[in-house]
């Protein structure tokens, strides 16, 4: 017979709080006593990840489904899907077998039944994320059986969150009733140009955090022309935090450039958090605009951080882009030297070292400028640090300017070279 303890809740629920990450330690807690059970239990399906089916090693002919077998856990036992705050499916799979490739043809997700079920009973279901494999294929939206992309549709209208990566032919209906929602995180997604219609009444919902990562220059285009239709209920006026990660491989247009720039001008007021970040080949003339990024008007940032390179081996022939780079950063610098409430800033940033770099202008580039908004930048934020990144090197050339312009703040260790 079971004997109750006399520890208070509050006790044992913090030790078992503890123990959030720790799985196989939750399982036993709640087996071992009736106390622990439902605490251990809404630790354990807060979170949910679906992962592609695999080989079990323990049966060589036997091939484990994890969304079957959250499909049969919750239907043997229906209280666990009040559990399920944040639900992730996965296709990131790996395979140690050599000769695997993978192909989003053959994607796990394309021929599951059990999704579809499983929405449709998570009632308190806040977070959702769908993650596709990578740089080897993205996951094809269109290809879904009908009965999920129909079960994500309607899941969407309750959520507080919703990551989309590494997906395409997203149709926008999936933006055009989302009167919960505070967080969008989209990376690598391709959305279906094809409108949809408008919703009546519009909830319109107010985001609060937009986190954007692309490395084509085809996917911005899809999305933008829908945040500024009639008909969208996106409102990107009110965001607090901004994470906007342009890497593409290709040059960006000069539309394409001012339609974001619009975004971050357009919540000007209420950002407090910005990560900016911005590959080697980006060569849009318009990005090495002042114009762009006015942090002077942004008066309660608290958080910046700017990733990016500020001297590419892509400019070779465009060398006014080169010094724009570093001219670029120093002058968003300027811009918030005066924001007091400004508490943390963080600078990683790369250098393309190249063969013909001593004759290409470097040392002249402005890196006085540079340390000088680095050091009064220090001594007014809490928490300051700049990283340089030298790309492959192929001599001390690069290292050996860096450390005679910036050899002051090295030594207090606000400069990091590496």
């Amino acid at each position: 017979m079971e004997t109750k303890s006399n520890i208070p809740s509050e006790i044992y629920e913090a030790i078992l709080n503890n123990l959030h990450d720790d799985k196989e330690s939750l399982v036993n807690c709640a087996l071992i006593s009736r106390q622990f059970t439902y605490r251990s239990q809404r630790l354990l399906f807060k979170r949910v990840v679906l992962d592609s089916p695999f080989q079990r090693s323990d049966k060589a002919s036997s091939v484990f489904s994890p969304a079957e077998t959250f499909l049969e856990a919750i239907n043997h036992s229906p209280h666990l899907c009040r559990l399920v705050v944040d639900l992730q499916i996965s296709d990131q799979r790996e395979s140690s077998d050599p000769e695997w490739t993978y192909s989003e043809a053959n994607s796990w997700i394309r021929q599951d039944l059990a999704i579809a079920k499983i929405l449709p009973l998570l009632s308190e279901l806040e977070n959702f994320s769908i993650i596709g494999h990578g740089y080897l294929g993205r996951l094809n939206f269109n290809c879904w059986t009908e009965d999920l992309q129909s079960a994500i549709l309607s899941k969407i209208p309750a959520l507080r969150t919703l990551t989309l990566d590494w997906i395409r032919n997203v149709p926008l209906l999936i933006l055009s009733n989302i009167p919960h929602l505070e967080t969008l995180h989209f990376s690598n997604v391709n959305f279906n140009t094809d409108f949809p219609p408008a919703v009546e009444p519009l909830n319109t919902t107010k985001l609060t955090n937009f986190y954007y990562n692309s490395h084509s220059s085809s996917d911005w285009p899809t999305l933008y022309p829908w945040l500024q239709s009639e008909n969208c209920t996106v409102n990107l006026k009110q965001l607090t935090h901004i994470s906007m990660i342009i890497d593409t491989p290709m040059e960006a247009t000069a539309e394409d450039v001012h339609s974001m720039s619009q975004v971050l001008r357009g919540c000007a007021n209420t950002l407090k958090y910005l990560h900016i970040c911005f590959s080697s080949n980006i060569i849009t003339s318009p990005f090495y605009n002042e114009s762009f990024l006015d942090l002077g008007i942004v008066p309660f940032l608290e958080t910046l951080i700017i990733s990016g390179c500020i001297w590419s081996k892509w400019d070779r022939n465009r060398p006014n882009h080169r010094a724009n780079r570093l001219q670029l950063i120093t002058n968003y610098l300027s811009q918030i030297c005066s924001n007091k409430l400004l508490k943390r800033a963080k600078l990683v940033l790369s250098i393309d070292d190249f063969a013909e770099l001593s004759l290409s202008g470097f040392e002249d580039a402005g890196w006085n400028d540079f340390s000088a908004i680095l050091d009064t930048l220090s001594k007014t934020t809490h928490d300051f640090s700049v990283t340089l990144w030298i790309s492959f090197p192929v001599s001390n050339y690069v290292k050996n300017v860096l450390q005679k312009h910036l050899k002051p703040l090295c030594e207090r260790s606000i400069v990091f070279i590496s």
